[in-house]
């Protein structure tokens, strides 16, 4: 019996859609957001939680730096309070709060320099989620990514 790929081809074109489809819904991509679109209260399932108010100052309540990063620091396993936040530039670049967009947030805390952060855009399910930022190889890799409350 002879096969030939004409008569598999709608099999596999069929195939090729599903299996893309599926991989649909995990995407890779770092969306680039806007401060308007950064503003307001960021969840996770863990209860945590960060409110950006403005364009420079942000409030977080139980963020856990250590999760999935155990080189972390040890004292910010549960960090609470306030400081200021700002894009950086595509290099990682700080430039004073003079970027009005992007895909990398540095979270600078008031009471607890040493937990300085930095928090990665991400497309998940489809919303868009923030993700502790510890290894560019292994992207989101934070257990707990914040989704923005609506």
């Amino acid at each position: 019996m002879r096969v030939t790929l004409a008569r598999w081809l709608p099999a596999l074109a069929a195939c090729v859609l599903s299996a893309s489809w599926a991989l649909g819904a995990v995407s890779d991509s770092q969306p680039v957001l806007t401060q308007d679109e950064i503003l307001g209260t960021w969840s996770n399932h863990n209860g945590s939680t960060i409110t950006f108010t403005s364009y420079t100052n942000f409030t977080a309540v139980a963020i856990d730096l250590t999760a999935g990063n155990p080189a972390g620091p040890q004292d910010c396993d549960s960090v609470t309070g306030s400081g200021i936040w700002e894009f950086l530039s595509p290099e990682g670049d700080s430039a004073g709060g003079g970027y009005p967009q992007g895909n990398q947030i540095w979270l600078q805390f008031r009471q607890s320099p040493e937990c300085d952060a930095q928090l990665d855009t991400w497309e998940i399910n489809p919303p868009v989620g923030l993700c502790l930022s510890f290894d560019p190889d292994t992207p989101c890799s934070s257990a707990s990514p914040w989704t923005k409350e609506s």
